[in-house]
């Protein structure tokens, strides 16, 4: 019967690699094996096994279609002059994910700390990025909203950089296949807008985050927010962050994004 027992536990978890202990006991019970969680604890540790972080990997990006399109994509992308190419992207700042993770106190006494921002008060971003030897175009505009980030949003967005002359005619602007940025509704707009405007609209590879300087800009905002605590509300602290951002931490990254030569294995960074 053990032989049984673990035939059948070892089979589950080759199918179902993400299951708890609960749902071993509870997939032996459905076939009238009636065991305890700590038996199959005492079988994992027998087989040396033990639970672990995994390391969560999208299949889709890694699809034929996918990885094509992903080497067409950066082969093109490096033929275009930097200062050229703006990026458009999407973050939430949830005060729940930005506390500081550590404060000074006593040892072996636990600390309290106190958070001014409300915890269900989320503020969300679009982020555009530039960089230009000249320094003619900023490194970062932001766009600030406690609404959702949503595909009107967006539009209104791009038809303000374009207004603004951040979106100059012959540049490019590169977005990722997130609903907001090819919603239905908004699509056929958002291409009158850039046709008429001369700026060329590019698709990133999907699941590709580590393509985008963007995304290295909500990296560091949100490291500046979680590791310098203040006093001022969590807008502000968002405004503040992004002004941080110079034109050399954007020449790192895009050459990071768009060289060839440069890039990592095909892991998202976010």
């Amino acid at each position: 019967m053990l032989t049984v027992i673990s035939v059948m536990v070892w089979l589950y978890l080759q199918s179902h690699p993400t299951a708890i202990i609960a749902d071993y006991v509870h997939h032996l019970y459905r076939f009238g094996l009636i065991v305890s969680p700590s038996f199959i604890s005492r079988l994992f540790r027998r087989w040396s096994f033990s639970f672990k972080t995994p390391e969560y990997r999208m299949i889709y990006k890694y699809s034929w279609e996918n990885l094509s399109y992903y080497f067409t994509y950066l082969v093109e992308i490096s033929r275009i002059p930097q200062a050229h190419i703006h990026y458009l992207d999407e973050a939430s700042y949830n005060p729940k994910d930005l506390r500081p993770p550590r404060i000074v106190g006593p040892v072996n006494q636990r600390q309290t700390a106190t958070h001014s921002d409300p915890l269900d008060k989320v503020w969300n971003t679009t982020v555009y990025t530039s960089y230009s030897e000249d320094g003619s175009l900023p490194p970062v505009v932001v766009d600030i909203r406690q609404a959702t980030n949503d595909s009107w949003s967006f539009l209104s967005f791009v038809i303000f950089l374009v207004n603004a002359g951040y979106l100059p005619p012959n540049h490019v602007l590169v977005i990722d296949n997130a609903r907001v940025h090819i919603a239905a509704g908004i699509l056929p707009i958002l291409h009158s807008v850039l046709t008429a405007a001369q700026v060329r609209l590019i698709l990133m590879p999907k699941y590709s985050p580590e393509l985008s300087p963007a995304e290295f800009v909500h990296q560091l905002v949100k490291h500046y927010i979680r590791r310098h605590s203040g006093s001022h509300p969590l807008w502000q602290k968002i405004i503040m962050y992004h002004i941080v951002v110079t034109p050399q931490h954007m020449k790192n990254w895009y050459n990071h994004c768009l060289t060839i030569s440069e890039r990592p294995a095909f892991e998202s960074r976010i």
